[in-house]
């Protein structure tokens, strides 16, 4: 098992590939699955349980959309390496517009039982904001004693990095 958490995206039956994690669901995934969010069965593992997550694909990017302007805004990073970064998230997000949901396969990084960690997974999405304050948070207390190197570790952890067009299962 490689333990990696997957995004895709749905237009009609289509599902496209959009990103692979490894190790954790980072906050971004979290955020895009954010909006009118359900457990469904997941597209890539066969389990008679919802163990995946579906979000509203337009309102996801928005909410994302606005978390990066309000990283921008309060400077926690390089200026022209995040604004590169958040200029190449925008650009692959726009050139999936069209799609009508985000599916987020994190089975392959739970702990315990898929199902289980579902039903977490979407309580805390459901309380977005609240995980979004949380980042918040943290990041002033880093950034008033952190080196740059681990901002930008930081800067990775979001998850704004990974971009693809094709994954590991891109069979569904």
């Amino acid at each position: 098992m490689s333990n990696r958490a997957m995004l895709y995206a749905r237009k009609g039956k289509k599902m496209t590939g959009i990103s692979e994690y490894n190790y954790e669901i980072p906050l971004a995934y979290e955020i895009l699955v954010s909006q009118k969010t359900r457990r469904v069965h997941s597209k890539v593992f066969l389990s008679p349980f919802c163990i995946a997550i579906r979000g509203d694909y337009d309102m996801g990017v928005e909410k994302l959309y606005a978390f990066l302007d309000e990283l921008k805004k309060r400077s926690y990073f390089d200026g022209k390496k995040f604004d590169k970064i958040t200029e190449e998230t925008r650009s692959f997000l726009e050139k999936n517009r069209g799609h009508d949901y985000f599916y987020l396969e994190g089975a392959e990084v739970y702990e315990s039982p898929s199902f289980l960690e579902t039903i977490k997974m979407k309580k805390r999405i459901s309380n977005i904001d609240q995980e979004i304050e949380g980042f918040f948070r943290k990041m002033d207390k880093l950034k008033q004693k952190t080196a740059e190197n681990e901002m930008d570790k930081m800067l990775c952890s979001i998850g704004i990095q990974e971009w693809a067009d094709y994954l590991y299962y891109d069979t569904i």
